[in-house]
């Protein structure tokens, strides 16, 4: 029996056993609360990828996630070059707008603020064909910081006249957390969202605390890996014993763990497996997550080298 490795429970963290579908959600209390303490601002607690998906794999992936199998928040970004797809079949699902979660980032070739920024969005606009989009995140912070708190700046305006709904970033480090935070371009519009590689052998402890503690939701990339770690025997075990697959093990550490995942997949199969993991049936128990929180490698163990720029000055 492993004793626990880790004794920080995020307050996102899930009631135990509880169970959940695609459309539950999550509130993000950076957004502000009204009067009665209700969260102004939720966001579905899981969702679908879209990196290294182009032209119809990327239409009918997204289609396929929203219509049959019951998505409800999707992942995108220009660097991914998929937008017209995304929209296309956003609109082929016939569901409501407000009933997607639209999440768009904006890469540095795209920021800086001013015109070039403004461009970005309206381009994304016109490329999604939507009135909003609900998310818009900095996808990285290279630049320095006149660089960063200038984009913010002119996101806000977007904000303010009503096409980007919340604000987030990607890739940040705790001092560019605080250093926006406590930015007069922030003061009215907080990020909601900072979207971070994380699964069990990466598992950015202190970044995570420290956004938490803002009331900044985690979002995880890359949760099952890359696969990079699919031998491992702890999550072969607990597969196993729970008549689970790997890959909802590592899902449903990531939600047990107040994660919002976003695994990728174009294959419907796949897409429901993963989904699967929001079931009370695959809740883990103390035990298995302490194996799986012990196997943290700190900085020796993420996959994705997007990460080196949460150390950019």
């Amino acid at each position: 029996m492993v004793g626990p490795a880790y004794s920080y429970i995020s307050p996102f963290a899930p009631a135990c056993a509880q169970g959940f579908d695609a459309a539950s959600t999550i509130a993000l209390p950076a957004a502000g609360t009204a009067a009665d303490g209700t969260p102004l601002a939720t966001m579905p607690r899981f969702g679908l990828g879209s990196w290294e998906m182009v032209g119809s794999t990327a239409q009918n992936a997204v289609q396929a996630a929203i219509a049959d199998a019951g998505y409800r928040l999707v992942d995108t970004a220009r660097y991914y070059r998929n937008a017209d797809e995304v929209g296309s079949a956003i609109r082929a699902s016939k569901l409501k707008r407000e009933e997607i979660f639209l999440i768009d980032k904006l890469f540095t070739n795209d920021l800086g603020g001013g015109v070039n920024t403004r461009y970005a969005v309206e381009d994304s606009l016109t490329r999604f064909n939507v009135e909003y989009i609900d998310l818009m995140l900095v996808h990285a912070p290279d630049g320095g910081k006149d660089f960063r708190l200038a984009s913010w700046a002119t996101l806000v305006d977007f904000v303010k006249e009503g096409k980007i709904r919340y604000l987030g970033v990607s890739n940040f480090g705790k001092h560019h957390i605080d250093e926006l935070w406590e930015s007069e371009e922030a003061k009215d519009v907080k990020p909601v969202v900072n979207q971070c590689e994380v699964h069990p052998w990466f598992q950015q402890r202190e970044l995570r605390q420290h956004c938490e503690k803002k009331g900044i939701i985690m979002q995880a990339y890359c949760p099952l890996a890359r696969n990079q770690y699919k031998a491992d025997p702890t999550v072969a075990r607990i597969a196993a014993r729970k008549h689970l697959t790997k890959a909802q093990v590592l899902l449903r550490w990531s939600i047990q763990s107040g994660l919002i995942p976003i695994p990728k997949s174009a294959s419907l199969e796949r897409q429901r497996e993963n989904l699967a993991s929001l079931a009370s049936s695959a809740h883990l128990d103390e035990n298995d997550m302490a194996a799986l929180d012990a196997l943290d490698r700190g900085k020796h163990g993420w996959v994705e080298t997007q990460v080196l720029s949460q150390d950019e000055p």
